[in-house]
């Protein structure tokens, strides 16, 4: 009776973090028709193979654009690029944006102030999930990252932030806004259990 029960709270707890995983997960949605940034992908292959702890080699996963949007303000659109598997459940995500007239990783500025490229995740399992989000209006790019517990009750929630600097040129780690956004995202996700 208990080995039911369990396998039945586990099914359930599954459909829950899939549902969850639709409603959070913007990787599912459409990518415009005529992105320039489908036709470079080619170029972010070889950019991913020459960055020191950065590779789309041997991935099973196909890199590619899951999404477009215009973070910097300048009128033309960021790429969120799939680079591969980050385990059971995620996939790995990279921003590039463009210079000049070529794409390239985005610098991304961290809480500890380190520069460099960041791997966003992006995926659910049972009792874990992440997902990227933007807000283009406000240049930020944000990941939530969430895990329930065995009952389905969200047990943990957090929310990390970047807005576009045009002055150092990155994605800088906004505290105020990973609280805002954090607050909103976890919150909705809480109702949605």
């Amino acid at each position: 009776m208990r080995k039911k029960f369990l396998i039945s709270l586990t099914a359930a707890i599954l459909l829950l973090v899939v549902g969850l995983a639709l409603r959070f997960c913007p990787c599912l949605e459409p990518s415009s028709k005529d992105l320039v940034w489908a036709k470079q992908i080619s170029k972010i292959k070889t950019i991913l193979k020459e960055t020191e702890d950065i590779s789309a080699e041997g991935q099973l996963r196909p890199v590619q654009v899951v999404r477009e949007a215009d973070l910097t303000g300048d009128g033309v659109p960021e790429a969120l690029v799939a680079i591969g598997s980050g385990g059971a459940y995620t996939d790995d995500l990279a921003l590039f944006i463009w210079q000049g007239d070529k794409p390239v990783l985005a610098k991304f500025i961290d809480a500890a102030g380190e520069e460099g490229p960041i791997i966003l995740s992006e995926g659910a399992s049972v009792r874990n999930g992440a997902s990227v989000n933007w807000k283009p209006e406000q240049k930020v790019i944000y990941a939530g990252s969430w895990n329930v517990d065995f009952d389905g009750a969200l047990a943990d929630c957090e929310v990390n932030a970047y807005q576009y600097n045009r002055d150092s040129l990155a994605f800088v780690y906004n505290q105020n806004l990973s609280a805002d956004l954090g607050s909103q995202f976890c919150a909705d996700l809480r109702q949605s259990l």
